[in-house]
């Protein structure tokens, strides 16, 4: 009897482990908490949700990146930018299906592991944060005409609570204009000690 309990407790520790080897390797969350809209709220606010590509691995998300690098964040902002020059724009006309509020996370850069990320960067991330500047996010919107498309603050579902002097590990796309945009918002930054930040690391030395 007692060699059939300790082979169950094995076999149940083995599982156990197993189990939390799989979370740690799950690349699908980012382990950063989401924002938690607040009850109360000066401004409306509308919920979008982008569409964007889900990555399984390590190797899809590094593959998905042009700029994967660790920072600091020391600043967030807002602007209203057109996605397809990748420049801010002061008014939308005519071609506000192309522009949209985005929240700049400005990240002093620590170590670059894949692309060119020296000094400072700053991503871009579709919509606004709910309760967080939000007259700031309120001018943006009504100066630039996309008001008349809103009925208030655009923000992404599921949208991560990035906090500044906090350190992460960003994987971002860059093609023209002046930010990096995320692959997405689940992946594109992780907690820079965290196993999912450790096994894309390794996968950009490769």
């Amino acid at each position: 009897m007692k060699t059939i309990v300790c082979t169950l407790i094995a076999v149940f520790s083995v599982l156990i482990g197993l189990s939390g080897c799989a979370r740690s390797n799950d690349l699908s969350d980012s382990g950063i908490p989401n924002h938690t809209v607040p009850t109360e709220t000066k401004y409306s606010i509308v919920s979008i949700q982008p569409d964007w590509p889900a990555y399984q691995t390590s190797d899809e998300v590094v593959n998905a990146s042009t700029n994967i690098f660790a920072g600091k964040i020391t600043d967030i902002s807002f602007a209203i930018i057109n996605y397809k020059t990748g420049k801010s724009a002061a008014s939308v006309e005519p071609d506000s299906k192309h522009c949209m509020l985005y929240t700049v996370y400005t990240v002093e850069v620590t170590e670059s592991y894949k692309g060119s990320n020296d000094g400072t960067v700053q991503i871009a991330v579709e919509g606004g944060i709910a309760g967080f500047k939000d007259e700031d996010q309120y001018v943006l919107m009504e100066n630039s005409g996309l008001s008349e498309e809103y009925s208030g603050i655009p923000v992404v579902e599921n949208s991560k609570n990035l906090e500044t002097s906090e350190t992460y590990l960003f994987c971002t796309y860059r093609s023209e204009g002046d930010y990096d945009f995320i692959i997405n918002m689940e992946q594109f930054a992780f907690f820079d000690d965290s196993a999912s930040a450790s096994q894309i690391k390794k996968q950009c030395e490769k």
